[in-house]
């Protein structure tokens, strides 16, 4: 019922580019057409208007600028850069903003703080139980203020905010890692978002919305609670100065667990901060290039900036950015479905540029 208020039936000239025309009609696909704003979208007669779209003078006009999504006969416009839309079953990182009545605000990414019910979180020791008023004066034992914690969503309530949970072992307070923030369209959905990679010793959070969490792996985290093992090839790394960008590791902090570092317990070896950093220069650098964000890509950029003998800092020079990513485009552009060649699209309108 509310798709029909959300969406009118328009009568609109059949437009097909030149660079489609070798298609047959009943074949057109608009998933990787880019429109600007107020262009003509080539649409056939009878289609439903979705986001991002409005019905001018009998035409379809784009109203943001981003990649044509067709879903039967409805067609909207995917933003590059808009803001996360939850989905139930996405894995997410988000940090707590307020500690309130029988609930958590948390920041999401999305038009709207997300909310962690007190009765959607794991208890100590996986009790299941009603929870009762001495819970919730022990909420600031759970989470307070700037915690970053993972979860998943589990509904998306009528106003479009996003409610969470966090009922599985997998999920719950992050620290002794660095966070980093991509544009959201760019994380590629995959059955597992929990990495683990054991050539290197990290384990990586992709979350859907485009908040990325890496740390140094666990003594006792064990792969069967969420992280899945990848057995990446990593190059041998070459002689090199163990240096890295002054901002490259913020966000590194204390808290407790991780491997025993040069500074006691809890801390972070000097060796792992730069592989930590590495791993994070490859990301920034794959968001700089618009290219689709997985395991596979930033691997691709790890390994060939060990190849190449680049130090940690050097993989966001903009200068290097095209050649440290190239075999990442390249892999983007093989394997990519027809949602996430949108980034390999853009990429190489970049590289054209």
């Amino acid at each position: 019922h509310s798709l029909f208020h959300c969406t009118q039936e328009i009568d609109a000239p059949k437009m097909i580019s030149s660079s489609q025309s070798s298609s047959p009609p009943q074949y057109q696909s608009y998933s990787r057409q880019y429109v600007t704003v107020g262009e003509v979208i080539g649409t056939e007669s009878g289609f439903l208007r979705g986001h991002g779209t409005r019905a001018k003078e009998g035409k379809l006009q784009a109203t943001v600028s981003g990649f044509v999504q067709r879903v039967n006969k409805l067609v909207s416009v995917s933003a590059l850069n808009a803001r996360y839309n939850g989905e139930i079953g996405d894995v997410v990182i988000c940090r707590v903003l307020e500690v309130g009545d029988k609930r958590w605000k948390c920041d999401c990414n999305s038009r709207q703080n997300g909310v962690l019910l007190l009765s959607s979180v794991h208890l100590p020791g996986g009790v299941q139980r009603r929870r009762t008023e001495e819970d919730q004066r022990k909420m600031r034992q759970y989470f307070i203020e700037g915690d970053l914690i993972s979860a998943e969503v589990q509904k998306i309530m009528n106003d479009g905010a996003i409610s969470l949970h966090t009922r599985n072992l997998k999920y719950g307070k992050l620290h002794n890692g660095i966070f980093l923030s991509v544009p959201a369209s760019l994380i590629k959905r995959c059955k597992q978002h929990f990495h683990h990679i054991a050539e290197i010793g990290l384990d990586l959070i992709l979350g859907n919305n485009g908040y990325i969490w890496l740390q140094k792996t666990r003594r006792k985290q064990l792969v069967g609670k969420g992280f899945e093992a990848k057995q990446t090839e990593v190059l041998p790394k070459k002689k090199m100065k163990q240096s890295a960008h002054p901002d490259a590791v913020e966000g590194v902090g204390g808290g407790e667990g991780g491997e025993e570092g040069e500074d006691g317990p809890g801390s972070v070896s000097v060796r792992d901060r730069e592989k930590m950093c590495r791993i994070r220069n490859s990301i920034v650098a794959l968001s700089k290039m618009f290219v689709s964000i997985y395991l596979n890509t930033i691997m691709d950029v790890y390994n060939y900036s060990l190849e190449l003998g680049l130090e940690t800092r050097d993989i966001i020079n903009p200068d290097l950015l095209q050649r440290v990513t190239q075999k990442a485009v390249a892999r983007s552009r093989a394997t990519g479905t027809a949602s996430h060649d949108q980034a390999s699209t853009v990429s190489d309108y970049m590289m054209e540029d």
